[in-house]
């Protein structure tokens, strides 16, 4: 069996808030991780926003818990699982996928 080839089961979006001055560092370590699929520094609420991709709701959980919040510098995080989503719409699929409107 292809490891590569694991399909995903769960995803989950992981907003981050951390140490002032520490964004740069915190990125490195979350882009790190394989299952880390996107990793944003942002502006609001949260400071840093992180994409993860799991085979199991127990993997993912795992890799929150473990990966995520115990980084030096993560003071708080709030997880929104994914319970649909629309695949043809996401960046990484190819321009042509996505609808437009006839304009040029």
């Amino acid at each position: 069996m292809n490891p590569e080839a694991t399909s995903v089961v769960a995803t989950a979006f992981v907003f981050i808030n951390i140490t002032p001055g520490t964004e740069t560092e915190v990125l490195r370590r979350l882009r790190e991780s394989p299952e880390i699929k996107e990793s944003y520094f942002v502006y609001g609420v949260y400071d840093v926003i992180a994409k993860v991709e799991a085979d199991s709701l127990d993997r993912l959980k795992e890799l929150i818990t473990w990966k995520i919040r115990k980084l030096d510098n993560v003071k708080s995080t709030t997880t929104a699982i994914v319970g649909e989503s629309n695949k043809s719409c996401h960046p990484s699929n190819s321009a042509s996928s996505i609808p437009t409107t006839g304009r040029s």
